[in-house]
């Protein structure tokens, strides 16, 4: 498995901090009447964004040049291939940097980075590698881009380079500890991975038929953490691909499951559209929202992965949505995810939906679903319930007082 397959996320960017503002501000994209200074200075970073991504695979190919070039020894490790499996892992990161160049957050690139050493320390791949690939990077954006557009990506590379340079650690198990529901968590994982799926099923519906343990909290603190520790497991190189699909697989029977078991609080005339953007494959986590939200009474549209945009406007209209529940995985779907938003917005009709995000990009940084146009962002299937109440309560109350 080369580089490039390493770089993405599995079940620990699930879920929906419990916030929420009132409504309206800025959109992420086109600049509007209220548009803000802030607004202004992101589409900078949108426009070096766009640059990267333009050609990405030409300004890979100048870095995988200039790193093998300057840094032979730092490629070493990939043989012969060196710089097809250099170039694919250049063109993926140049991905992950332009999402953080675009919302100028250099924690997601960091973030990213991290991830990447963590993954590189399982498969023998030294530290060096990553440092000459950002240089070369570096060098390949100087070389290529404007002065206009390195001005945002240079604070963003400059931050990646120093997490690169302070190294890996190994990362720790999602399934250390003692507490009751970690403990069936690896019960589960293990006959998972030992090929018995129905021994995983009965472990998590047992607690729930005898009413010792909650639906909810099985969904979340067994199945969601077993499936975070999978994800871990395979980003160190200690699972293989097949595994994490069986155990996605299993989790899925088992929410559905659950889901049936628990109990579900009388309709409340609510509605919801759960859903992931166009290009985001990852729905286990937005599952678990459209469960949670269904169990508090409202009539969920589980939309599910990659969902495009000009379609959920057709699910706008007819039948009609109380709120948009939006969950985005990894980083790379953020302007994805912010032009869903925009395309929401820009219709009359639709501009004062409330949209909640979710996902690991909004826990790394924490104000993020401003920047991208949202009202409000979760980091628990919970609080995403609770904020999404809130949100429409509050839709409610500024529409009673306009009248």
């Amino acid at each position: 498995m080369h580089p490039a397959s390493f770089m993405r996320s599995k079940a620990s960017g699930m879920i929906f901090a419990g916030s929420a503002r009132p409504r309206p501000e800025s959109s992420f994209g086109l600049l509007h009447p209220l548009a803000t200074p802030d607004a202004e200075m992101n589409s900078r970073g949108r426009f070096a964004a766009e640059l990267l991504t333009s050609t990405p695979r030409a300004l890979a190919a100048a870095a995988a040049e200039r790193q093998i070039s300057a840094s032979e020894r730092s490629v070493e490790c990939f043989g012969a291939d060196a710089f097809t499996r250099v170039l694919d892992d250049t063109e993926l990161r140049l991905r992950y940097l332009a999402e953080a160049v675009a919302v100028e957050k250099p924690a997601l690139f960091e973030h990213h980075i991290r991830w990447a050493l963590e993954a590189h320390l399982g498969r023998e791949i030294p530290n060096s590698y990553l440092v000459a690939n950002l240089e070369a990077l570096e060098h390949a954006c100087r070389e290529h881009l404007p002065e206009e557009a390195l001005r945002c990506i240079e604070p963003v590379l400059r931050a990646g380079r120093a997490r690169a340079q302070e190294g890996a650690s190994p990362s720790c198990s999602a399934l250390s500890g003692a507490a009751a529901e970690t403990k069936l968590a690896r019960q589960f994982l293990v006959a998972v991975l030992e090929g018995d799926g129905e021994r995983a099923l009965e472990l998590v519906l047992a607690p729930a038929r005898a009413g010792t343990m909650s639906t909810s909290r099985l969904a979340e603190a067994v199945v969601g953490r077993a499936l975070e520790e999978i994800g871990r497991l395979w980003q160190v190189g200690d699972a293989s691909v097949a595994d994490e699909h069986l155990c996605s697989r299993v989790a899925e029977r088992a929410l559905a499951a659950l889901a049936a078991l628990g109990d579900r609080a009388p309709r409340n005339g609510l509605r919801v559209a759960t859903l992931s953007v166009g290009g985001e494959m990852h729905d286990i986590g937005l599952r678990l929202v459209a469960d949670a939200f269904a169990a508090a009474g409202w009539n969920v549209l589980h939309l599910g992965a990659n969902m495009p945009g000009e379609h959920l406007m057709q699910i706008l209209r007819d039948p009609g949505v109380d709120l948009l529940a939006v969950a985005t995985t990894i980083s790379l779907h953020l302007r994805n995810t912010a032009r869903l938003i925009e395309l929401v917005r820009l219709d009359e009709e639709f501009d004062s939906v409330p949209i909640l995000v979710g996902g690991a990009p909004f826990r790394i940084a924490p104000d993020l679903w401003r920047e991208i146009g949202a009202d409000g962002t979760a980091s628990t299937a919970a609080e995403a319930v609770t904020v999404g109440t809130r949100l429409v309560e509050e839709r409610r109350e500024r529409a009673a007082r306009s009248r």
